[in-house]
C-alpha cells in the first residue's frame, strides 16, 4: 500500500461526527470565499426543509475549514449546535484545504439536459422546486429545453437572422439581429437568468419592444 493510500485510509477510519455548540467553533478569518445574503437565505430554506445534511469540517484546533455559510445559516435559523467532523489537518495543510474544497467544487459541470429532465419528473405540483436553489425562471427554461449556457457570438449568428455587418465601436462589437416573437421571448427569459440583476436594464428595454 502506498503512503498516500495509507494516509487516506487512516483519515477515513478516524472521521467521526460530533455535535458542537456554534459558539465553540472558530471561523477562519482568512477564508477567501464570499457568501452573499441570498446564498445564505437559500441555505436557511434548505436546512429548514431537508434538515442538516452536511457536517462542518474543522482542523485539529477547531478552526472552520468548510461550512462557513452553513454556520451563518444555522445562526439565522436559530440552531445552536451543529454536526462537526474534525480533520487531522493543521497549519498550511488546513489552509490549503480551504482553497481546494471550494475550487474543486467549481470544476464540476451541470448536464443541463438531464437536469431539465429531472425537474420535469419532479414537477408533480406537490413540491416547491425552488428548494433546489434554482429560480422559477431558470427551472422553466431548463424544463423547456432552452440553452442554459452563455451564447457565443457564433451561437447568436446561428440562432437568429443576422442583418448587416458586424461593426466595432470603441473596441466593442455591435451586431444587428432580426428576432421573431418567439426568439424575442427566449432572449428575454435567458437574460433574466444571467448574472443576477446585472441585465435588468437590458431586460426592461427588450420587454418594451414586445
Amino acid at each position: 500500500m502506498s503512503y498516500m493510500a495509507g494516509r487516506v485510509r487512516i483519515m477515513a477510519d478516524s472521521l467521526k461526527i460530533e455535535y458542537v455548540p456554534i459558539g465553540k467553533l472558530k471561523p477562519f478569518a482568512g477564508n477567501p470565499r464570499k457568501h452573499p445574503p441570498e446564498a445564505v437565505e437559500k441555505l436557511v430554506t434548505s436546512i429548514e426543509h431537508f434538515g442538516w445534511t452536511n457536517p462542518v469540517l474543522v482542523d485539529t484546533g477547531g478552526r472552520v475549514l468548510a461550512g462557513h455559510a452553513r454556520l451563518t445559516a444555522a445562526k439565522q435559523a436559530g440552531i445552536d449546535t451543529v454536526p462537526v467532523i474534525r480533520l487531522p489537518l493543521s497549519g498550511k495543510d488546513a489552509e490549503l484545504y480551504v482553497i481546494a474544497d471550494n475550487k474543486t467544487a467549481e470544476l464540476t459541470e451541470w448536464d443541463w439536459s438531464k437536469l431539465g429532465d429531472l425537474f420535469g419528473e419532479l414537477d408533480t405540483g406537490d413540491i416547491d422546486l425552488t428548494l433546489s436553489g434554482f429560480t422559477e425562471d431558470k427551472i422553466g427554461e431548463l424544463m423547456h429545453g432552452l440553452d442554459s449556457t452563455i451564447p457565443s457570438e457564433q451561437d447568436w449568428a446561428d440562432a437568429f437572422e443576422q442583418k448587416g455587418d458586424t461593426t466595432a465601436i470603441d473596441g466593442l462589437k455591435q451586431i444587428t439581429f432580426v428576432l421573431d416573437e418567439e426568439q424575442h421571448s427566449r432572449l428575454v427569459a435567458h437574460l433574466k437568468t444571467l448574472d443576477g440583476n446585472k441585465n435588468t436594464a437590458m431586460v426592461k428595454w427588450l420587454e418594451s419592444l414586445s
